[in-house]
């Protein structure tokens, strides 16, 4: 389910980019601020789930 919801966001990213960028007037820096917070949601979740498989069978 996962795989098909990254997929779901991935193609929608194109048409959420654009939109933000025109509706902040042709502004770059909400865009990149949106890419940035997508960023750290990514690295958040590698965390957790690395954490996950350090306990092994034991958690």
């Amino acid at each position: 389910m996962s795989f098909q919801t990254a997929g779901l966001a991935g193609t929608l990213a194109p048409a959420a980019t654009t939109w933000l960028f025109t509706s902040a007037g042709n502004s770059w820096p909400p865009v990149a601020l949106a890419f940035a917070g997508m960023a750290l949601l990514s690295a958040v979740c590698l965390v957790v789930q690395g954490r996950r498989e350090s306990r092994g069978a034991s958690g």
